[in-house]
């Protein structure tokens, strides 16, 4: 466990070197990385608030941005409303990564389009996490020996289903050689303290 102060602190040397040497985009990616520590480490909370995971997942795709120039494009929607409900924290950017890694792999262009959706006053949100890559592999759901890629995935689906157990989870779907969707339905929690209830609700389940 690396402590975050040192973390924040040498980040933050690196941006000032950065800045002096004129490297501009080394900056950015910096603080950027700075902004996905401080939402990712979030002082130990298990949820977080959807502005912040949105947040964090848009830090991720900056830094991508830079590196892929102009080829990679995504768009972020969310209500206003949906941001102030809670999520477990780091949900989101495994599947973004795994697009962009493996969805895009050999690619100059990409898009990523990421939806945040409540029916109504339904006690369910469903976020879905389009790519345009080449789709799931026949055998991605196997688990690998390597870390690589699946890695990040099989932890969020695991630690959904222990957390929050039935009916929310994630599904993956291919569509037809156009990419992949994603979908993960989670529980409406307004605060912390549903959060906790949640989580022994699907304590007593198991």
């Amino acid at each position: 466990m690396i402590n975050p102060h040192f973390l924040y602190n040498t980040l933050d040397q690196l941006n000032w070197l950065a800045i002096e040497a004129g490297q501009e985009k080394i900056s950015r990616i910096l603080s950027l990385m700075g902004k996905m520590f401080r939402i990712g480490l979030s002082n130990g909370e298990t949820m977080i608030p959807i502005r912040d995971e949105l947040v964090h997942v848009e830090s991720y795709l900056q830094i991508q941005s830079i590196r892929w120039g102009d080829g990679l494009t995504y768009s972020i929607e969310a209500d206003e409303a949906l941001k102030e409900l809670y999520i477990p924290r780091l949900t989101l950017q495994p599947f973004v990564e795994n697009a962009i890694i493996h969805g895009f792999h050999g690619r100059r262009t990409g898009e990523i389009r990421i939806e945040a959706e409540r029916e109504g006053n339904a006690p369910r949100i469903e976020f879905r996490i389009y790519d345009n890559g080449v789709g799931l592999r026949a055998d991605w759901s196997e688990k690998k020996k390597r870390r690589t890629g699946g890695y990040g995935i099989r932890n969020v689906k695991e630690r959904i289903a222990a957390y929050l157990g039935a009916p929310y989870g994630v599904q993956l779907h291919n569509l037809d050689g156009q990419g992949t969707l994603v979908r993960i339905v989670l529980p409406v929690i307004h605060n912390l303290e549903e959060a906790e209830e949640e989580s022994h609700v699907a304590d007593s389940h198991h």
